[in-house]
């Protein structure tokens, strides 16, 4: 799950216990059984996920967890998110500036 209040996951597969109420539905699961509901055949639905992620600037002493507050400031130009390609997620991991 990701939001504009809290770190999550950009396309998670199943809720997370900690997903605040109100977005308990955005994820994988969710979607794919709405789809169904709706009346689309379940063989004709394709599942599939993006390889990329979200920089998140967590809130001062938030721990690095899905679910942690973060800072949001929407009056300015600068962005509380940013979205990361796979390639430059493999440059933070190989570069040692990536947090679990």
């Amino acid at each position: 799950m990701f939001s504009k209040i809290c770190a999550g996951h950009p396309s998670q597969l199943m809720p997370h216990q900690t997903d605040p109420i109100k977005l308990r539905s955005a994820n994988q699961h969710s979607v794919i059984n709405y789809w169904i509901k709706q009346g689309a055949p379940p063989a004709k639905i394709n599942f599939g996920i993006s390889f990329q992620a979200k920089k998140f600037n967590l809130l001062p002493g938030s721990p690095s967890v899905p679910g942690s507050p973060i800072k949001s400031d929407f009056d300015s130009n600068e962005n509380s998110t940013e979205t990361l390609s796979y390639s430059e997620v493999c440059k933070l991991r190989k570069n040692s500036t990536w947090v679990n």
